[in-house]
């Protein structure tokens, strides 16, 4: 007599030894399960033959030598994406660091010409030639939005301390030097420090970037490395435990044929 409650036992399940064998079952799910399996004859891991086995097992190694591979690629594409990173901004800071030269050769220029030396309109032609030059080597497209800002407005103020510049060219040679000074004093000498500060905002952040990436590159080779080898490690393991489980199930049978050849 079954205690109350108590489901039924299932149809016993061809795919096991005894026909008298039940598989008892906690919830329905898991009875239309066993009952799904015995219909359609689907072997569970456990009754799987050798060969079925052994491409498991195969394919297992196949896919950590794969996992492997992605994460290399992955790395790889990264290194490569941080070192262009870390290239433009070294040519930012280079760059930036010639503006201010031509910056700084241009105000020597228009001092020199209030003090009467001669050529120095010549002086400050060549240093604001200088200046568009290395403007227009620099990779805009690659800045970041807040150093294209800072190019941008650098480069604005330039063209009107240019054209400022060449007023005071002209009034000196006119002999108006009282002209020539207030124009130098309240408009090209704060427009020289702001353009001054453009620049050093431009490079250090240049600067900043290039660190960044460099660290970057740093923890993404230290990464790869320890995932590299965890995933080597178990395609290794893997191999091993194939080799075993492969020579363990061929050596019984070839040592029972053996003994059955001698007796």
């Amino acid at each position: 007599m079954m205690a109350p409650g108590r489901p039924s036992p299932p149809t016993p399940l061809n795919n096991y030894p005894r026909e008298d064998s039940y598989v008892w079952v906690a919830s329905e799910e898991g009875i239309y399960l066993a009952t799904a399996l015995a219909m359609f004859d689907i072997p569970t891991p456990d009754e799987w033959d050798l060969k079925r086995k052994v491409i498991l097992a195969f394919t297992l190694t196949a896919l950590l030598v794969a996992a492997t591979g992605v994460v290399g690629f992955f790395a790889v594409s990264t290194v490569y994406d941080n070192s262009n990173e870390i290239n433009t901004n070294a040519e930012t800071v280079d760059t930036t660091k010639e503006l201010l030269i031509a910056i700084e050769q241009e105000q020597v220029a228009i001092h020199a010409d209030i003090a009467g030396e001669p050529g120095t309109r010549e002086e400050f032609e060549t240093a604001a030639s200088n200046f568009d030059r290395w403007a227009d080597e620099m990779d805009v497209e690659r800045l970041d939005s807040e150093q294209r800002r800072l190019f941008t407005a650098l480069e604005d103020n330039h063209t009107k301390y240019t054209r400022l510049s060449r007023e005071v060219f002209n009034a000196t040679q006119a002999g108006d030097i009282d002209r020539a000074n207030t124009i130098i004093e309240t408009q090209l000498d704060p427009l020289s420090v702001e353009m001054r500060g453009m620049a050093y905002s431009l490079q250090g952040l240049a600067l900043e970037n290039k660190q960044q990436a460099t660290t970057q590159v740093a923890d993404t080779a230290e990464t790869t490395q320890r995932l590299v080898l965890l995933l080597s490690v178990g395609a290794f393991g893997a191999a091993v435990l194939i080799g075993l489980f492969v020579s363990n199930r061929l050596t019984e049978p070839v040592n029972q044929l053996s003994a059955s050849a001698i007796s």
